[in-house]
């Protein structure tokens, strides 16, 4: 039952590039309304949570937070504007690459050292970054701007994972996310009220598309996984991460017929392993 969960989770968090690629609005907008109708769904179970835990939400415990919240912005509205420019599959293999940034930062802004394996993984990423990078060059003229709001979208998760190790020593994940989430859809809000997008006159597809991303990838995915920790070994649902590529990869070759060509697949290849190497070092004992 629970690895069955995990893997409807997986799905759910790999439709994201999908139901992003079928919204036409701008990625600041569809962000917005991705964790807007999320915070708006999550009401119910937090009015009950409040109950239980309301004394743990003080007005001190919410700047970091509300700093995580700006950053989650950041990242969903430059990943979800990438789509715009590249495809779900290297969009969303660039995304994931924030495992790296994490360790990085964690070395920078914690001081806490690498495992002497993880340079490696490091390393592979790198390479298959400029060499994806390379190929996209080669094939659209220069245009990389897909690519970049991608890596851009991952430094900013990265700082927001980073703040949540923080948070979660004195908040329940149901509080920490709350208040992430209402964070992310305020300052989104407030980006498009001095943004030439607006609100409103968007079509079905896009209301439809909207609504799909806070259900879906935000709620029902990350939900499920929190359950399936209860049952499954840790290691087993963090793999979540990396197959959320391959899982968005199918999905955009099935529904929306992007195929990587035989080159961005070796690329991208690549770029999976040096991160899958990057992550299972980090589990090492910290030396």
């Amino acid at each position: 039952m629970a690895l069955a969960g995990l893997i409807i989770a997986t799905l759910a968090i790999s439709s994201a590039g999908l139901w992003a690629k079928l919204a036409t609005a701008h990625g600041l907008v569809i962000a917005f309304y991705r964790v807007f109708f999320a915070v708006i769904l999550y009401l119910p179970l937090m009015v009950r949570h409040w109950r239980e835990h309301n004394g743990e939400i003080k007005p001190k415990f919410w700047f970091w937070p509300v700093q995580a919240g700006i950053f989650l912005a950041l990242h969903w509205s430059t990943w979800l504007q990438s789509f715009k420019y590249t495809s779900v599959a290297m969009a969303t293999v660039l995304v994931a690459t924030h495992p790296i940034f994490v360790l990085l930062g964690s070395r920078l802004w914690l001081g806490e050292r690498l495992p002497s394996g993880s340079w490696s993984g490091i390393f592979l990423a790198i390479l298959a970054t400029a060499g994806l990078s390379w190929q996209q060059m080669q094939g659209t003229g220069g245009d990389l701007r897909g690519e970049m709001l991608a890596l851009f979208s991952a430094v900013m998760v990265s700082a927001y994972f980073l703040i949540g190790r923080k948070c979660r020593q004195y908040l329940t994940a149901l509080n920490y996310s709350f208040l992430v989430y209402s964070a992310c859809a305020l300052f989104l809000a407030l980006a498009i009220l001095f943004s030439p997008y607006s609100f409103t006159g968007y079509s079905r597809q896009d209301w439809l598309a909207f609504l799909a991303l806070a259900l879906f990838p935000t709620l029902l995915g990350h939900s499920l996984l929190m359950w399936a920790l209860k049952f499954l070994p840790a290691g087993l649902v963090s793999l979540t991460a990396l197959s959320e590529p391959v899982g968005a990869t199918l999905l955009a070759a099935l529904f929306l017929h992007e195929v990587p060509s035989l080159e961005q697949g070796i690329w991208l290849g690549l770029l999976l392993l040096g991160i899958a190497w990057t992550v299972f070092a980090s589990r090492q004992k910290m030396v």
